[in-house]
């Protein structure tokens, strides 16, 4: 009896999880411009006081340098920076910044608002305890280049436009939309909220 109250609520736990990710992932699944690195610029590596070191980074893999928080090293001309020291990289033509929370994520959007991501996967058990594996982005947002990258929300994002009419009267085409239009094609419109305000003269 108490192995299958285990069981069931190990079952109950995953399907909570999983619904908290699905949730997590219904947050905007906004489309790269392909213009968010660094142009004419190879591999660097940008330390928290501002300075830029260009150089191959060596020795770690990219995998590597997403996964870790807080410790380990980047090794950059020979000379090894620690993950502490280091506020953002470009690396396979693509740019990091490391966020509130101490993590790297890729930007995606470049402008007066940056949008940034991280890709994760997870896994849920089904009530026959079969195993279902899943993955999904989280989203963050960062005004300008020298505010903090702070994790996606609606109301962060309305907070960062307010200063640009335009940009909120498209948020509130968003906003007037039904829960199911929201569901379905929310992300367009809020995708349309960001290039509007990076877009202003």
């Amino acid at each position: 009896m108490i192995v299958r109250v285990k069981k069931c609520a190990i079952i109950f736990l995953a399907i909570v999880f999983f619904a908290g990710c699905v949730s997590t992932a219904s947050l905007p699944n906004l489309r790269p411009d392909g213009e968010a690195a660094e142009k004419g610029k190879g591999e660097f590596v940008e330390l928290n006081n501002g300075t830029i070191i260009d150089g191959d980074i060596t020795k770690v893999s990219l995998a590597t340098l997403l996964a870790l928080k807080k410790v380990g090293n980047v090794t950059l001309n020979g000379t090894k920076y620690g993950y502490k020291e280091i506020n953002a990289f470009q690396k396979e033509g693509k740019y990091y910044r490391k966020d509130a929370y101490n993590y790297f994520n890729e930007r995606i959007v470049k402008g007066k608002i940056n949008v940034y991501r991280s890709f994760h996967t997870g896994q849920s058990v089904n009530s026959k305890g079969m195993s279902h594996s899943f993955s999904y982005y989280l989203h963050y947002l960062q005004k300008g280049d020298t505010e903090k990258v702070v994790a996606f929300e609606l109301k962060v994002l309305k907070k960062m436009i307010q200063d640009y009419e335009p940009a909120v009267e498209e948020f509130n085409k968003y906003d007037a939309l039904s829960k199911k239009e929201k569901k379905f094609k929310g992300d367009n419109y809020l995708d349309n909220v960001i290039y509007t305000y990076n877009n202003r003269n």
